[in-house]
């Protein structure tokens, strides 16, 4: 790995599809790391030949949704309270969360399975984050773009996708909580991105329509 500037690269080995994995990890971490500036949670999985763990979750579930939660939980004081941040990578693709399936009690196509773990993983980062207040860092779930040229999309698509180091728009989503909806008009005229339109809705779903700031 080449990076520039002073300073060691440590790397470290987990199966996020064990939960008894994860846990280690984060020990492992915080035995090496008394602090930390930013943990990103960018580990992802859309299909698998087994789709079940060893824990009987659906993988989608344990990599997208579960791992990052536990890791986060354990990790998050090593944070504190002011620079830190947590960065969950989510997508567009979300649907309503199946609890059965979960629970691990459930199947689900791998479309379905993946784009509940997102919207679980969106849902649980704005949970934390307004449990936390000031006491926590900030902890934002991103869509980093539609259909990048990893290798999740060639697999579960078979197209090549888009240009992974092109700049694209990250948009966050819990903190619309405490955007004002000028300011996110004001985005739209700026960058001419129709996709910022869906910040506005999500804005108006989770900010009372009635005591919206301008």
């Amino acid at each position: 790995m080449s990076y520039r500037g002073s300073g060691n690269v440590d790397s470290y080995v987990c199966d996020l599809s064990s939960l008894t994995d994860v846990g280690a990890l984060a020990k492992t971490i915080a035995q090496h790391h008394p602090n930390l500036d930013v943990v990103i949670n960018n580990a992802g999985v859309y299909s698998a030949v087994n789709p079940v763990t060893q824990d009987g979750l659906d993988v989608r579930f344990a990599v997208n949704t579960i791992a990052p939660y536990l890791l986060t939980q354990q990790l998050v004081s090593l944070l504190g309270p002011t620079g830190g941040r947590v960065i969950n990578v989510s997508s567009a693709a979300q649907a309503p969360v199946n609890t059965e399936a979960l629970a691990g009690k459930g199947q689900l196509s791998d479309g379905e399975a993946y784009a509940q773990s997102k919207l679980a993983l969106t849902m649980w980062s704005r949970t934390m984050a307004l449990s936390l207040k000031e006491d926590g860092p900030v902890i934002v779930a991103v869509n980093p773009a539609s259909m990048l040229g990893s290798k999740m999309v060639k697999d579960a698509f078979g197209v090549a996708g888009g240009e992974i180091s092109r700049s694209v728009l990250i948009f966050s989503v819990v903190p619309l909580c405490r955007m004002s909806l000028r300011r996110l008009l004001a985005c739209i005229l700026i960058t001419m991105r129709a996709d910022l339109a869906l910040l506005i809705l999500m804005h108006l779903m989770i900010r009372n329509p009635r005591k919206l700031s301008w």
